[in-house]
């Protein structure tokens, strides 16, 4: 068996012999290993064979919030090489239905290839997890395993998210067995990614038929040709950022800035109240310290109001020792 930077050349017409199939099983990786699911055999298929259809008749990948990409130049041009060994086969359970590689296997038939190895798996009820119930959970779980190694498109904390909304839409409201859910999936994700996915699902169901949500796009959306300015009363900075435009507004046209508030964060009524006074209360108390800073300025003309004493070392030259203090 003659390997190419890793690739095995293999005809496109589907004749391949027995002993390269086995010479090609041998050197692919060891099989992903998911709960719900064990790994049995290596098969090689007729790629019309292969079912990846859902229920609804969609083709992609339905854990992609974007369906299956159809612009892999990159992927194309790998697989015209033949089997990448270094990577996972695309994997079916009974009856040759696709768990995943939906897009290398739209690539591979474009490409023109007839036969595929795949990595068969058959469905191991013994195995579930405390957040499985049924064998479509299972399956959805292990497609988003399956797209976090080298050679998938990464899965993405949105697509998680939405899993993440589907297995507990019907549970009461956990943050922490929500973590251990996505902990489960076995992603590259940190625990404050973790934490954030589940605060959102928490926060979206909270606000549920009580808040309108609003983030920056859809409110600049919702105020366009109102002539106002945003201030988003949950961002941490947003009166800072503002009172800029309010200065050089009463500056040059000696007027109001007009402003419209709006909660990206608010579950309640009185969430979206307290916030807007707080920040409100923040806008004035700005406005007050900047003419105090005004009237102390204009009787001191002749001193600056700031010195730099100098910048922490940062610049690292060669057999020289990094300076202490400022430089």
């Amino acid at each position: 068996m003659k390997t190419q930077n890793g690739y095995i050349s293999i005809p496109k017409d589907g004749v391949i012999s027995l002993s390269l199939q086995k010479e090609i099983e041998k050197a692919l990786p060891q099989p992903l290993v998911r709960p719900g699911f064990t790994f049995v055999k290596y098969e090689w298929i007729e790629l019309s064979q292969i079912k990846y259809k859902d229920k609804a008749g969609n083709t992609d990948n339905p854990v992609r919030l974007d369906g299956t990409k159809r612009d892999g130049e990159t992927l194309r041009a790998s697989l015209s090489k033949g089997i990448d060994v270094r990577e996972l086969a695309p994997s079916v359970y009974p009856n040759n239905n696709l768990m995943n590689g939906h897009h290398r296997l739209y690539e591979l038939k474009y490409l023109g290839y007839r036969v595929w190895v795949f990595a068969v798996y058959q469905p191991d009820n013994a195995s579930f997890t405390e957040f499985q119930t049924t064998l479509e959970d299972a399956l959805e779980d292990f497609r988003f395993s399956s797209n976090d190694g080298k050679g998938q498109r990464p899965v993405t904390v949105a697509e998680v998210t939405e899993g993440v909304r589907r297995r507990f839409a019907n549970d009461p409201l956990d943050k922490p067995k929500m973590v251990k859910y996505i902990k489960s999936l076995d992603l590259s994700f940190s625990g404050q990614q973790c934490d954030a996915i589940a605060n959102k699902v928490i926060k979206d169901r909270s606000r549920k038929g009580v808040i309108e949500y609003y983030d920056r796009d859809k409110a600049l959306e919702y105020v366009d040709g109102l002539g106002v300015h945003l201030l988003n009363t949950n961002a941490g900075s947003s009166v800072e950022r503002l009172m800029p435009f309010i200065m050089q507004n009463f500056v040059n046209n000696g007027t109001p800035l007009n402003i419209a508030t709006f909660d990206s964060d608010a579950c309640s009524h009185k969430e979206i109240d307290d916030k807007q006074e707080i920040s409100l209360d923040k806008l004035e108390a700005l406005d007050n310290l900047i003419l105090q800073y005004a009237a102390n300025r204009l009787i001191n003309l002749d001193k600056k109001p700031y010195e730099v004493k100098g910048s922490i070392p940062q610049k690292i030259v060669k057999d020289v020792p990094m300076p202490e203090g400022l430089v």
